[in-house]
């Protein structure tokens, strides 16, 4: 099965996504916002692969998940949490500047193996 992560979940990034795996015979796109309307319909549409369209749930989000969420912010983001102790080390980061156009700099570092560093774009930025 083919997938795609859309972590951006824009309106436009979402039916994209549907129309890629729509080229692709199908498959399921993953995203962390509601469902944009037209982009369900395009996954439907007669005579085109199905497009499964699946949002993720973040799990602080959720009431019935608020217990573990809470217990696990005040663990690790506390004076004395985990990060603060040293327990946990967070990844560096590399952030290329410049937003989606520079998305191909961000792909090179990893195809380069860039190694124990988060390499961060910022789709918003122009």
């Amino acid at each position: 099965a083919e997938f795609v992560y859309d972590s951006i979940s824009s309106a436009s990034t979402q039916l994209l996504a549907v129309e890629i795996l729509q080229s692709l015979q199908g498959g399921k796109v993953i995203i962390v916002t509601p469902a944009d309307e037209k982009a369900m319909a395009q996954s439907k549409v007669e005579g085109k692969p199905k497009v499964e369209v699946a949002n993720i749930l973040g799990l602080g989000s959720h009431p019935a998940y608020r217990c573990v969420s809470e217990n696990l912010a005040a663990h690790l983001g506390d004076e004395d949490g985990y990060v603060a102790n040293g327990s946990i080390t967070l990844n560096r980061v590399q952030v290329v500047e410049g937003g989606l156009e520079n998305i191909e700099q961000a792909l090179k570092a990893n195809k380069e193996g860039v190694s124990g560093v988060k390499v961060v774009i910022r789709p918003h930025e122009a």
